[in-house]
């Protein structure tokens, strides 16, 4: 049998030739995810931590250390310094990060101009920065979070290699412009121990050697966990379409070979014997692919890198390494692959019998299979079960089941797809049986008659519009509705929002609250609170406003119960959603950490309509402002005064600050919201549509191709019963039409099927949960398909009627 499977392979490669183009695309895209995610992003420089010391970390690290822990380990170690890092902006547009000047003790800072800061009004400065103009004697303004100021550059130091741009301030004015400690330095030498250390503070933890640098900020790692949760989405979408792929490539070739395997049978071969030739021929194709998939890893991997800086994603630089699991793995999953889509089809040939093989080969079958009706229902029910699920989670959990029941239900339309064919193939015809040719009526009774021939050609189609629009119709509702919660909660009809810098400052705030005609100025504010969970915390974005935001009309929030009439002091809200999760009730009292580390026991006064747009805990201003160390107002909301002019009012705001921040009216501002919500899934948009486009074009050909010389024999008997040439391709084109709108139609159920359970799942959250979908991609996404159809079919058309 591997024998004469080697020969079929041999004699007959275009049979196998799409199988073979998938397969090893397949494995090289999922090693070279393994390779590059197995690789290490190039390091941005040496630690800026001195060789020997060691670095204490709060847990969790983002939390920060309390002012009296540090006071406390100053008691173990006179020598202990505490270190705070922070982001700046040297206008007019230069970032930096900001220290206070001891930091520069213990790390690789020398100073090469000048003196050390002295003076509040004093800084040093990296030799880059330097170089861009600002020497000892200049006067520079930089803008932090807690404000601007204009400084004097009193020093230069030399190059450090620490991949930072470091500003230095005197200690004192650090301490001011970032309250929050981010770690203490334990110098080298030290006699302090670990557990005394976490005899402190049992949240403390303690970094030496290499470990030192994750108490540094590293958006190198950032980068490099965005990129792989990209990468690992292609491989996903790659090895789910290829499955599709290789499937309904083998089932169509044992179709096609209906009559081969009928004479094996003759001559004496066993129903097992049939069987195992045809999984060696799987196996001899998965051998071969896999070998060119993973010769093909290493240029892949290489190709996605640069795709990925291409896309802005990832980090800068990547050491590929030609390491051997991720080719293992993925060489083993290929294998799995090409046998489990031959496995199904070659079940069939158990069942043919000698007596009957030549009968039974003349003729197509019943399209449909045990095996097949089992798939289809699975998934199928998998897929209810999974949208009754939904309102259980949260909005992530949502959104990957709104993802996940797409795919599955792919799995079972595809699975389902001859039984299917037939009558939708008869509906797709009943309004054109009237007003076109006889060449309609031609096509539609050979797909109907060939009704797995059809399906396997559908399928792609089905796969692209069904995995593409269940991921737009989730993504687009998510990012709808959560503009619709925004525009809800906001009626301020000003907001205000920063230019280059991090966030507002305190002096815009006050600039903006002295213009004539502006009621109040309420600043809201993005921060961070560390909720204990499983014996650890967990993080939460928590948003931070005043409480005279709501009682002045800037902000609407729709109470589920409680009140927010008191918001103000030791309390805090969440989404009804959040607190249904966790079971709490209002008048709860919940323990937390603040952004700065301190310890909080807040009283729970109110549950509020939403969660969509990310936020689900809520804080009053004048509670966590005393703590808040990063202080990130993101915009503020500005009312008027009743009978002043909204746009007359944002034109003299704009006029007084003075380049401090900017002034936009409600609409535009939401315009801007719903543009960076639309920026972050576009990226994740081109990787599915790339991944799932790139297969579909392949198993489209493929089929096409691979039905040519069957197609002669059509032809052939069509142009001896009178039909011309320019009949036949155009009985080819309807041909094509028609599966192609099969296709589309399959895989519009399976997009509508998102589309309603995207809003359905999301209104327990948030009444203003809305479905919402890209029909323009959509229509060119199905319009591409139906175009790859109708040129491939006309190709292989002629080429079928130059062979005959």
């Amino acid at each position: 049998m591997l024998n004469l499977a080697w020969q079929t392979l041999r004699s007959r490669p275009s049979r196998f030739a799409g199988t073979f183009v998938a397969l090893s695309l397949g494995v090289a895209l999922i090693a070279a995810t393994g390779l590059v995610l197995s690789s290490q992003p190039e390091a941005p420089g040496q630690s800026r931590y001195a060789p020997g010391s060691a670095v204490i970390v709060a847990n969790p690290q983002r939390s920060g250390i309390r002012p009296s822990t540090v006071d406390s380990l100053r008691g173990l170690d006179p020598g202990v310094t505490a270190d705070r890092s922070f982001g700046l902006f040297l206008v007019p547009v230069q970032a930096a990060q900001g220290h206070g000047w001891t930091s520069a003790g213990f790390g690789p800072y020398t100073l090469a101009q000048g003196h050390p800061p002295r003076a509040d009004d004093e800084i040093v400065v990296d030799s880059r920065i330097a170089a861009a103009g600002w020497t000892p004697g200049s006067r520079v303004q930089i803008v932090t979070e807690s404000g601007a100021g204009t400084y004097v550059v009193a020093g230069v130091t030399g190059p450090a290699g620490t991949g930072e741009a470091p500003v230095f301030f005197t200690d004192a004015q650090a301490a001011r412009l970032s309250p929050r400690v981010d770690a203490v330095v334990v110098p080298a030498g030290s006699a302090v121990s670990a557990d005394a250390i976490r005899a402190v503070d049992a949240r403390l933890r303690v970094l030496t050697g290499d470990g030192v640098r994750q108490a540094e900020p590293d958006p190198v790692a950032d980068a490099y966990e965005e990129s792989a949760t990209l990468l690992a989405l292609m491989a996903a979408i790659s090895g789910f379409v290829s499955v599709f792929v290789v499937a309904a490539t083998f089932a169509l070739s044992i179709n096609q070979r209906r009559r081969e395997l009928a004479l094996l049978r003759i001559v004496g071969a066993t129903a097992r014997q049939t069987r195992r030739m045809v999984m060696m021929e799987a196996l001899l194709v998965g051998l071969c692919a896999c070998g060119a998939g993973a010769l093909l890893a290493l240029p892949v991997a290489e190709a996605m890198v640069a795709l990925l800086r291409g896309l802005d994603v990832g980090p800068p630089r990547m050491n590929l390494a030609l390491s051997p699991v991720p080719l293992i793995v993925a060489v083993l999953l290929g294998f799995v692959v090409a046998l489990a889509g031959v496995w199904f089809a070659s079940r069939r040939t158990r069942r043919i019998r000698a007596s009957e093989a030549l009968r039974q080969a003349a003729v197509e079958p019943a399209p449909m299979t045990l095996s097949r009706w089992i798939v289809g229902v699975l998934a199928t029910g998998g897929a209810i079960a999974m949208l009754a699920a939904m309102p259980g989670t949260d909005v992530d959990g949502r959104t990957s089941i709104a993802l996940l029941v797409g795919q599955v239900l792919v799995i079972g339309a595809a699975a389902l797809a001859p039984a299917l064919m037939r009558p939708l193939i008869r509906l797709l015809w009943w309004p054109l049986r009237r007003v076109a040719d006889a060449t309609v009526e031609v096509a539609q009774a050979n797909l109907r008659a060939q009704a797995r021939r059809t399906a396997s050609v559908a399928a792609p189609v089905l796969v692209m519009v069904g995995v593409a629009g269940s991921f737009l119709a989730a993504t687009s509702s998510l990012e709808r509705s959560s503009l619709n919660e925004i525009e809800a909660r906001t009626s301020a009809p000003v907001v205000l929002l920063p230019i280059e810098a991090p966030g507002l400052t305190e002096a815009a705030l006050v600039t903006a609250s002295n213009v004539d005609g502006v009621a109040a100025v309420a600043p809201i504010a993005e921060t961070h609170v560390f909720i204990p969970a499983g014996g650890g915390f967990e993080e939460y974005s928590t948003q931070a406003f005043p409480g005279e935001a709501i009682a002045g009309g800037a902000l609407r929030f729709e109470v589920r119960s409680g009140s927010l009439a008191e918001f103000r002091g030791e309390v805090f809200a969440v989404s009804q959603a959040f607190a249904a999760q966790r079971g709490w009730r209002v008048g709860q009292v919940t323990g937390m950490l603040l952004d700065d580390g301190s310890e909080a026991s807040l009283r729970l006064v109110a549950t509020v309509d939403g969660g969509i747009s990310g936020g689900s805990v809520f804080l009053p201003a004048d509670r966590v402002r005393r703590h808040l160390t990063a202080w990130n107002i993101t915009h503020a909301l500005i009312t008027v005064k009743p009978g002043s002019d909204p746009g007359a009012v944002r034109e003299l705001l704009q006029a007084s600050l003075n380049g401090q921040a900017t002034a936009v009216d409600r609409h535009t501002w939401l315009t801007l919201v719903g543009q960076a919500q639309h920026e972050g899934i576009r990226i994740g948009l081109i990787a599915i549509l790339g991944m799932a486009g790139l297969y579909t074009a392949i198993a489209i050909v493929n089929t096409l191709v691979m039905a040519v010389r069957e197609r002669a024999q059509d032809l052939a008997q069509l142009r001896l019963a009178g039909a011309t040439r320019r009949q036949a391709m155009r009985m080819l084109l309807w041909e094509g039409a028609l599966i192609s709108v099969a296709g589309i139609v399959l895989g519009a159920f399976v997009t509508a099927t998102t589309l309603v359970a995207m809003p359905l799942a999301l209104r327990t959250m948030s009444a203003t949960a809305q479905a919402s979908l890209p029909l323009a991609v959509l229509s060119g996404i199905g319009a591409v398909c139906a175009a790859l159809i109708l040129v491939t079919s006309l190709l292989s058309g002629t080429i079928a009627q130059r062979s005959r």
